[in-house]
């Protein structure tokens, strides 16, 4: 009788173990689901809203006719409004009127504007250029935010 040593154990699993890893990695992947190449259900019978006249052209036409196989709202929704030439309704542009009259600068604004402050250039205005230049008023905007929230505010104050 013939007893395996210890070096013909590890010799026969050595070739074995490769063996099988070799042969298992090589089998396709396996998922707990199927994977179907085809829908489960045919795209005619899947879609709830079926056009009647596949040849519908939403410039061209002039009927679109649809079967609603479940009347919900949603398919409702979709059968009259989706590709419908009867939605398709661009206003023209136009431009607008021209002025007839300019009010007054004192009328402006309901008359918030103190009279003779409002120009039409920067360059009208009593600014110094360093002031043109910078022509937003950071100070009086910070003061107000941080009034508002001051935590918010404080990295603006520095």
């Amino acid at each position: 009788m013939h007893v395996w040593s210890s070096i013909d154990k590890r010799r026969t699993w050595g070739i074995i173990l490769p063996t099988l890893l070799i042969f298992s990695a090589c089998t396709p992947a396996r998922f707990p689901w199927v994977l179907a190449k085809k829908s489960p259900v045919p795209k005619s019978s899947a879609s709830q809203v079926q056009t009647l006249n596949p040849e519908y052209n939403r410039l061209t036409s002039r009927v679109l006719a649809r079967k609603v196989l479940s009347p919900t709202r949603a398919n409702l929704d979709y059968a009259a409004y989706h590709a419908n030439v009867m939605t398709l309704n661009p206003t023209p542009e136009q431009l607008p009127t021209p002025v007839s009259s300019v009010p007054s600068k004192d009328k402006i604004l309901g008359g918030v504007i103190v009279p003779g402050t409002l120009t039409a250039s920067i360059y009208q205005t009593p600014l110094s250029d360093a002031e043109r230049k910078a022509p937003m008023a950071f100070s009086p905007l910070v003061d107000v935010l941080s009034r508002w929230d001051y935590s918010k505010t404080q990295a603006l104050d520095e």
